[in-house]
């Protein structure tokens, strides 16, 4: 059982191929080089695009200007950490926000009803 990464997240168990196997085929990856396979293969997004997005707001959520860092490694915190926004319907990109920013979008289901109501709610 050892010969075997644990399976990710989403899965109990195992992986599907040993160790050795596992790297044998290419399944190896640094940290940095995950990033840019998940961002390509979940946003059609170039490594390139993607750090010019961040450059274009400068290493800053485009929501509550949080300082950045380009690759989203926790590090214990989620404090700083890049997520590409997109619109759920079209998967195109809007832009970088912070984890907490990223989140409120989301749990207002990027319904801009529910964000008005809310805020208005504030201000009552």
């Amino acid at each position: 059982e050892e010969a075997f990464f644990k399976a990710n997240k989403r899965k109990r168990g195992r992986q599907g191929h040993c160790k050795a196997c596992h790297k044998k085929l290419g399944y190896q990856r640094t940290a940095e080089e995950q990033r840019r396979y998940n961002i390509k293969q979940i946003y059609n997004l170039d490594w390139e695009v993607y750090q010019g997005l961040l450059t274009k707001q400068d290493y800053k959520c485009g929501i509550c200007n949080t300082e950045l860092r380009s690759i989203g490694i926790r590090h214990g915190s989620r404090e700083g950490v890049a997520h590409i926004d997109h619109d759920h319907l079209t998967n195109k990109v809007r832009g970088i926000l912070c984890h907490w920013c990223n989140v409120g979008l989301g749990a207002f289901k990027d319904n801009k009803e529910f964000l008005q109501k809310a805020i208005n709610y504030l201000e009552e």
